[in-house]
């Protein structure tokens, strides 16, 4: 996850390692928003992920198909609430989510360059 210029990572737990994809997606956005609070407290911020039913469960402030995901939700609704964070959101293609997807994969980030052609 990146916030601001912060990126953050971390390893699942044996507990939340079975969880189904969009809980775990849900889970790393709420422990950003927790992990970074000092920063974000007051604050409007953008959820950017790759993850269409992360995006929805977000924009809809829940959903019937998952009462985890909804439980999750709630939780970071009221977490948000309590600390004046508005959410926004946005559904990023996943050939644009490099950096999360880096981050999930614990790669180095690639070096940005122009192509030979290009100088």
């Amino acid at each position: 996850v990146q916030v601001n210029n912060m990126f953050l990572s971390g390893l699942w737990s044996e507990e939340n390692k079975n969880w189904h994809i969009n809980r775990k997606e849900m889970y790393a956005v709420h422990q950003a928003v927790q992990g970074s609070l000092i920063h974000l407290a007051g604050s409007c911020i953008m959820v950017q992920s790759d993850n269409k039913t992360v995006v929805a469960y977000l924009r809809k402030q829940g959903g019937t198909r998952s009462v985890n995901l909804l439980k999750d939700v709630e939780k970071l609704l009221q977490l948000t609430q309590q600390h004046n964070i508005v959410v926004q959101t946005r559904f990023i293609p996943s050939v644009y989510n490099t950096v999360a997807d880096c981050l999930s994969r614990q790669r180095v980030l690639p070096d940005w360059h122009l192509l030979p052609s290009a100088t």
